[in-house]
């Protein structure tokens, strides 16, 4: 219940101390000594307390009589991480992706809960070689892993070096998807467009990809393309997307179909009826089909969800100055 009894209104350190207590004296009972101790490893952890979660968790981990859950090495190499004790961490990190079901999950899981930060990459790099010497789908996809946590960190070009690497040996959406990215980010539009594109062929019912490829077009105003793109991209992005539905009004938009754009700002209110940006557009909409009932009619929803807007108010005002004349 620790965890729970965390976020209740009435917890305090005054009740932290004999809670405590009463877990310290459970720990001798074998009926609950082993989520006891892992409470008491809970507690040190959120008081950055790291050799003493280390301790209990070891416990948990010796006195067990039934089968270890790899999230308990795991919290271990955590704990052992952050004590800097590099030898302790990697074994108890390795004996997680022993017993692990899926390794290639578990490594970006570590990746992301523990090693984003740049000093610690080489040690990840070390675990991935060694869990690669055990599991032929680490050892597959390491060009691939390794790439994508250069990425993460912001080493673009270690990151692309080992994803060219990576398709040179197996050809992935995934390794395309990322040197898009890179791309995108140093605005070479033509190696995205084709990085992004071939993603889509490979892996066409993923929306991220389609949307990578559709904001490539986009950047460069291929705008028929780009709108040829997220019509195929919008029925496997389940549930409905808000930023898909927007981006085909825009495109629209810049291909003068008011009437289409404002059919994809309505689905788009539809998703976020709240949110005063989509009836505005549609009064734009209107506003360009010279429909200034209908423009009004939008503007004044808008409105009633931003009532403070001055620019809506000053737009409402030029629509009904059209409507007069």
């Amino acid at each position: 219940s620790y965890r729970h009894l965390l976020k209740h209104p009435r917890w305090s350190d005054v009740i932290r101390d004999p809670f405590e207590e009463g877990l310290q004296a459970a720990t001798s009972n074998i009926l609950v000594e082993r989520e006891a101790r892992t409470a008491l490893a809970s507690i040190a952890a959120s008081e950055k307390d790291w050799a003493q979660a280390a301790v209990y968790t070891e416990k948990v981990i010796q006195n067990s009589s039934s089968e270890i859950s790899p999230s308990r090495y795991v919290d271990l190499g955590h704990y052992y991480l952050e004590l800097k004790t590099h030898k302790k961490a990697k074994k108890a990190f390795i004996q997680a992706l022993k017993i692990s079901e899926d390794r290639n999950q578990m490594l970006q899981q570590l990746f992301s809960r523990y090693f984003r930060k740049p000093e610690r990459l080489d040690f990840y790099v070390e675990l991935c070689q060694e869990t690669a010497a055990f599991d032929a789908t680490v050892r597959n996809s390491l060009p691939l892993i390794i790439g994508r946590a250069h990425y993460h960190i912001g080493d673009f070009d270690a990151a692309t070096r080992h994803l060219r690497r990576s398709l040179q040996e197996r050809e992935t959406a995934e390794a395309h998807r990322y040197l898009a990215e890179i791309a995108m980010k140093k605005k070479d539009w033509d190696t995205a467009e084709l990085a992004s594109k071939r993603a889509t062929e490979l892996e066409p019912k993923n929306a991220h990809y389609s949307l990578l490829y559709v904001r490539c077009l986009q950047a460069q105003k291929k705008y028929v393309q780009a709108l040829e793109a997220i019509r195929r991209a919008i029925p496997y992005a389940q549930p409905p997307r808000l930023d898909f539905y927007n981006i085909q009004a825009q495109l629209y938009w810049k291909l003068g179909d008011y009437q289409a754009a404002i059919d994809s700002w309505e689905v788009a209110h539809e998703l976020a009826p709240q949110n005063a940006h989509y009836p505005r557009q549609i009064a734009h909409s209107y506003k360009m089909l010279q429909d200034f009932n209908a423009a009004e009619r939008y503007y004044l929803a808008a409105l009633k969800l931003k009532p403070k807007d001055k620019g809506l108010k000053r737009e409402l005002a030029e629509v009904r100055r059209l409507r007069s004349q």
